[in-house]
């Protein structure tokens, strides 16, 4: 739908999966400058997603948080009451991720095995990404690797979490 939005980068250094905010992910071959076959195409527009360790891949989405095995059949869904999931990040340790609701400002960190909400809050108006210190990533150097300064930084029990609201707004909690 537009490009590229969301990316990250496989383990391999060399397969880039992305979104559009489109209803598929994307695979793109970096060493041979290639398209690859789609990953999959859920029929949802697809924001924010992250690799996982184990292969699998979640994604936000219009209506919830997708699990995805690694061949791109849905294994799980989180937050299915959610109205627009934007941004997605992995929380230190990689048993938890956190995301946004766009419109809304309700703040979720969920647990990746059981899909229990382990924080929720609600700052009063949307958010378009969330950043955390310490994120998992699966293809970069992982925790201690500098992450973009957010508008507002969060320090819950389960770490540092940067909020960026929508328009010109910066809050701080």
């Amino acid at each position: 739908d537009r490009g590229s939005d969301w990316i990250d980068l496989a383990a391999d250094q060399k397969t880039l999966y992305y979104t559009s905010e489109g209803t598929k992910i994307f695979k793109y071959d970096l060493s041979t400058s290639t398209q690859l076959t789609d990953f999959t195409n859920l029929g949802n527009r697809l924001f924010a997603l992250r690799l996982l360790g184990d292969g699998t891949i979640i994604a936000a989405n219009e209506n919830n948080v997708v699990h995805f095995d690694s061949s791109g059949i849905i294994i799980g869904t989180y937050l299915d009451r959610a109205q627009l999931l934007f941004g997605l990040n992995i929380a230190p340790g990689g048993t938890s991720f956190w995301t946004a609701e766009y419109s809304t400002g309700d703040v979720y960190n969920v647990d990746i095995a059981t899909g229990t909400v382990l924080n929720h809050f609600d700052i009063n108006t949307g958010i378009s990404g969330v950043s955390l210190l310490g994120e998992i990533t699966v293809g970069g150097p992982g925790p201690g690797t500098p992450v973009p300064e957010p508008g507002t930084m969060m320090l819950l029990g389960s770490g540092l979490v940067g909020l960026v609201a929508y328009g010109r707004k910066k809050f701080r909690k």
